[in-house]
């Protein structure tokens, strides 16, 4: 009786387990994300590199369309911005790295305030534009749009 009661209490944590979150994907080499909008120019271009390996943040200082075939002219930033923003790339879920490169909106909306997020990984790099409205896009990434929304603020 004591054996057939501790199976169903190991079974039953199993089962618990495995109804956690969604998971998220392994640590990139970096990542870049940041906002932009093609209605505008100059500080409506926002694009920053987080260093997973060297561990430091920068901001690309020539305000640009973002795309991952543009290197940037990325400046240092200070060791206490990257300590409140670090950890960005252990939030990308794995629906996100599931997706295609390009546009993951549910509704297209051209010339709308929008996300770039861009990583490499193991020698793969990988971009996404998201619209900076959450209720554009799929709910799977509603968490992570919201990190990278938080990011981007406490960088402004």
């Amino acid at each position: 009786m004591r054996l057939l009661k501790i199976a169903a209490i190991l079974l039953s944590l199993s089962l618990f387990s495995a109804c956690s979150k969604e998971e998220t994907s392994p640590k990139s080499d970096y990542i870049v994300f940041g906002a932009f909008s093609q209605e505008c120019s100059g500080e409506c271009f926002k694009t920053y590199k987080l260093d997973n390996v060297q561990q430091h943040l920068y901001e690309d200082t020539i305000p640009a369309y973002p795309h991952p075939d543009r290197q940037g002219k990325y400046a240092l930033r200070s060791q206490a911005l990257y300590d409140q923003v670090k950890g960005l790339s252990d939030k990308i879920p794995a629906s996100l790295l599931a997706m295609p490169n390009g546009d993951v909106n549910i509704v297209a909306i051209l010339d709308a305030y929008t996300y770039y997020v861009e990583i490499q990984q193991d020698g793969e790099k990988r971009y996404w534009y998201m619209d900076a409205n959450k209720a554009n896009v799929p709910t799977s990434l509603h968490a992570f749009h919201d990190e990278v929304k938080a990011r981007i603020d406490l960088l402004r």
